[in-house]
């Protein structure tokens, strides 16, 4: 039997959980400059909850070796920064070098894990920037021998953090 009107009562639905990274540069937010091949698009990644930060992704599909993704990235200020970087994973995501205002940060990333997942922040490097708009580059220099051929990359998020 259903009861009365003044007896019904549903529980609230809970949220669900949005991870907010205070002080990143979303990665589906940037600019993107050019694209020399594959595609690429705002990834919805709501599915994986809490995982990603912002819920989504900058999601470069279907490149091929030696290929560049250039994205802007906006500087307010002058100086020295450390970048700190939030990738993806997955099985068939690709070995990419990232590079800001053309300076290499580190080694490149591979981008293969048997489970889509997040690299979680990681310090990339430092380097030298000016005020206004500078270029972040992905370009994929290879893959893993176990991932697929699909060569992919997606930036969860940057960091720039000014050094004193």
């Amino acid at each position: 039997p259903v009861p009365p009107v003044g007896a019904r009562y549903l529980e609230p639905m809970q949220l669900p959980k949005v991870l907010m990274v205070p002080g990143a540069i979303e990665g589906e937010s940037l600019k993107v400059v050019a694209c020399t091949g594959g595609t690429h698009e705002i990834q919805n990644l709501s599915f994986f909850e809490g995982v990603f930060s912002n819920d989504a992704q900058r999601w470069w599909r279907d490149g091929k070796l030696g290929d560049a993704l250039l994205m802007s990235v906006p500087v307010a200020a002058a100086g020295r920064y450390q970048v700190t970087l939030a990738m993806t994973r997955a099985d068939d995501f690709a070995k990419v070098q990232v590079s800001l205002a053309g300076t290499k940060l580190g080694e490149p990333f591979d981008g293969f894990a048997a489970q889509v997942g997040s690299s979680g922040p990681f310090e990339a490097g430092t380097v030298e920037l000016t005020a206004g708009q500078h270029e972040l580059r992905f370009e994929i220099v290879g893959k893993n021998p176990k991932a697929k051929q699909r060569m992919m990359a997606g930036l969860d998020y940057l960091i720039l953090e000014k050094q004193q």
